[in-house]
């Protein structure tokens, strides 16, 4: 996978302070997400009191349905607050296939037009993304996941333990109802300039290919999925993600002080 064109400025945001009213929309923002995502953690909880214990295959199509019902809210603040037009390239992708996705990670707020693709494509809902740990204790956003089934790594010398937590995973996952995507960061973190010293480095000591615009990809979770999955899926997204300008934070990306046009390129 490349990713073409200059492109070290957008992968390096440059700190900027919010104007007044870029504030408000951020904060805005923040307590919609909160206060509908915690009365849809309520029912997600509920439903795993009630129905999964009975019905795995009907708690899985309810909380399809919820997250269906709250996940737009994420793309929401990118297109309604913010000047972020997202274009989309590649191959055509029919609506609601079922597909392992291979993505790039050029900063902290690549899922929310992850999230927006993904929209477009009636998927949202039954996406299943290896994640770090950490985000299952995320306010709202940790309960959503937990409860859609998420897997959760370790990633940090923990692979005997991140070994187990995929297997069971991935296992859980092929009795899934209807089709989903099963999406995994390669690079195993976001891009950033020491990082991919440090990228750079292991591609010497090892005789790989230097990358500049990517970190090298890890590729012990991706054989793990393909071989626990065999057979579940027809097709393989490689999507490339591309800021034109700098890379926003979350603030930036909701404020609408400044425009940060993106590209996905899915082939």
């Amino acid at each position: 996978r490349r990713v073409h064109g200059k492109v070290t400025s957008q992968l390096m945001a440059r700190k900027r302070s919010l104007s007044l009213w870029g504030n408000v929309k951020f904060v805005y923002y923040i307590l919609l997400v909160a206060v509908t995502g915690f009365l849809v953690n309520a029912v997600q909880l509920v439903s795993l009191v009630v129905l999964y214990p009975f019905s795995l295959k009907l708690y899985r199509l309810f909380n399809k349905f919820l997250l269906d019902l709250h996940f737009p809210l994420y793309p929401y603040g990118s297109s309604y607050f913010g000047r972020c037009p997202m274009t989309f390239a590649g191959d055509v992708v029919p609506k609601g296939e079922g597909a392992v996705c291979l993505i790039n990670h050029p900063s902290t707020v690549d899922w929310i037009f992850g999230f927006q693709y993904a929209m477009s494509k009636d998927s949202l809902g039954s996406m299943k993304v290896i994640v770090k740990d950490e985000m299952k204790w995320l306010p709202v956003f940790g309960c959503n996941i937990w409860c859609n089934e998420f897997i959760f790594v370790k990633r940090k010398n923990n692979w005997e333990h991140d070994q187990i937590t995929l297997n069971s995973g991935m296992k859980q996952l092929v009795s899934y109802p209807g089709n989903f995507w099963c999406i995994i960061f390669p690079e195993g973190t976001n891009f950033k300039a020491y990082k991919r010293e440090s990228s750079q480095k292991f591609a010497r000591e090892n005789n790989l290919p230097l990358l500049e615009h990517l970190l090298n990809p890890r590729s012990k979770a991706f054989y793990l999925m393909m071989k626990e999955l065999r057979g579940r899926f027809e097709y393989i997204y490689d999507g490339s993600l591309f800021y034109f300008k700098d890379t926003p934070t979350l603030g930036q990306l909701l404020a609408g002080d400044e425009e940060f046009p993106v590209c996905l390129h899915v082939r």
